[in-house]
């Protein structure tokens, strides 16, 4: 699609939510989602400009016939899609993937160049963005504080040897100039854990992802880190099980809070 500026997107066809990225990097805005007249874009700073990006799509209803009936049952059709541009940074890459409830955001270091911060712009529209205690921020709509739109968890970074790491330090600030709309600005600054970086396998990939806030319906899931004890991690995708290469224990926990009832005359098979 175009936007009205005539400048090219991609877009997104079947979530609930409507997501938009730039085709080439330029210093007009990286990516944005909108939600029931909401909406958050936001670009990173520093990025390389002109650089086209390259999709991919998930699996496909054709990619099907390609699988054992066992692996079909298993699939998810046009379960995400994914959107990279190269070297925007020197030795680095940023890739979007849209999955179902989420944008998840890789920003992938291929060896260590010694970055120590990552800094976003956020635009906001009809929302009031809150940095949490454990990093996450939540963008509630509006001055009310009870309805939250979207949630970005806690970023956290992992090695080329699933290595996970959620040091990092997470300042929000809002840098709106004197306005009578409902549009809103911030600054968004991941500081990252330099001492860890310095000893990661590589590549390394950080992970800021803006969820959709809604009800999680009748599974919710979490864990638990031997690393981060007191940190709740239910925002957070993927689930961490086992023991990591930093030998720290991961667990995982779900919770099904809707199970069907299963009558004596049922037949299961």
């Amino acid at each position: 699609i175009t936007d009205k500026d005539g400048k090219r997107l991609y877009t997104n066809r079947a979530n609930s939510f409507q997501a938009e990225f730039a085709s080439q990097l330029s210093d007009s805005g990286l990516a944005s989602i909108s939600q029931d007249g909401y909406a958050i874009s936001w670009s990173v700073s520093g990025l390389s400009q002109g650089i086209e990006a390259v999709t991919t799509a998930g699996l496909r209803q054709s990619d099907l016939s390609t699988l054992s009936q066992g692996e079909q049952r298993r699939a998810a059709v046009n379960q995400s899609s994914q959107l990279a541009y190269a070297n925007v940074l020197p030795e680095t890459d940023l890739e979007f993937q849209v999955i179902s409830d989420q944008i998840k955001e890789n920003i992938i270091l291929k060896q260590n160049t010694g970055l120590s911060t990552v800094t976003q712009t956020l635009t906001v529209d009809g929302l009031d963005l809150q940095l949490q205690s454990d990093g996450s921020i939540i963008a509630y709509a509006g001055s009310d504080s009870s309805t939250a739109i979207f949630i970005l968890p806690s970023p956290y970074a992992i090695d080329n040897n699933d290595a996970i790491n959620n040091n990092i330090q997470v300042t929000l600030k809002e840098t709106t100039e004197a306005s009578v709309s409902q549009t809103k600005t911030y600054e968004l600054t991941y500081a990252l854990d330099t001492d860890w970086l310095d000893k990661a396998s590589y590549p390394v990939k950080i992970d800021p992802t803006i969820k959709i806030s809604t009800d999680s319906g009748s599974i919710s899931d979490t864990f638990l880190s031997e690393y981060n004890k007191s940190n709740n991690y239910s925002l957070n995708s993927p689930l961490s099980t086992g023991l990591a290469t930093n030998n720290y224990q991961y667990y995982s926990l779900i919770k099904i809070n809707d199970i069907p009832t299963i009558s004596s005359s049922y037949v299961l098979q």
